[in-house]
């Protein structure tokens, strides 16, 4: 088994579409983190991974939440010197992620700010984990009606990419 880099962070979300016996569980109390979004009910989970594009952290949240909100709060504890991340989640404004967070600068922005083409190219480990997510079909669509049953499960999946 390799060592984590940890000094390097990728950060990434992927939608995941609820079953319908799991969305109906947005009428009843309790922590969901099911959102409605055009393309129906569904979740997102927000993962950092490491240099080697391993996961290292994740957050559920409802599909609506926007990814730069659960930057920072995937950041907290983990020694990364580099973060890459892709538009949603950088962001030059958060004095958090400023000088850490490399991603390619949206085209509309009035202040281009450089970033390393070379190791935002590294990005796509963390879309490959996604990938290897998505094969397995309870987490491609969720079938749990509640955050604490469905949090577990990905967890396992995670720590399932770890092993050779």
């Amino acid at each position: 088994m390799q060592v984590p880099d940890l000094e390097r962070l990728m950060l990434g979300a992927i939608i995941i579409r609820a079953n319908i016996h799991a969305a109906d569980a947005l009428n009843k109390s309790g922590d969901q983190q099911l959102g409605l979004s055009r393309g129906g009910f569904g979740a997102k989970i927000h993962e950092a991974s490491d240099g080697l594009g391993k996961p290292v952290k994740s957050l559920l949240t409802s599909v609506q939440t926007h990814d730069i909100t659960k930057a920072v709060p995937l950041l907290e504890g983990l020694p990364a010197r580099h973060v890459i991340a892709d538009k949603g989640q950088g962001s030059a404004s958060d004095p958090r992620t400023r000088g850490r967070c490399g991603h390619s600068p949206k085209s509309n922005r009035k202040v281009q700010h450089p970033y390393g083409k070379r190791i935002y190219k590294k990005r796509n480990q963390t879309e490959r984990l996604f990938a290897r997510f998505k094969k397995c079909g309870r987490l491609a669509t969720r079938y749990d009606k509640t955050a604490r049953n469905f949090l577990p499960f990905t967890h396992l999946l995670a720590t399932m990419t770890l092993l050779p």
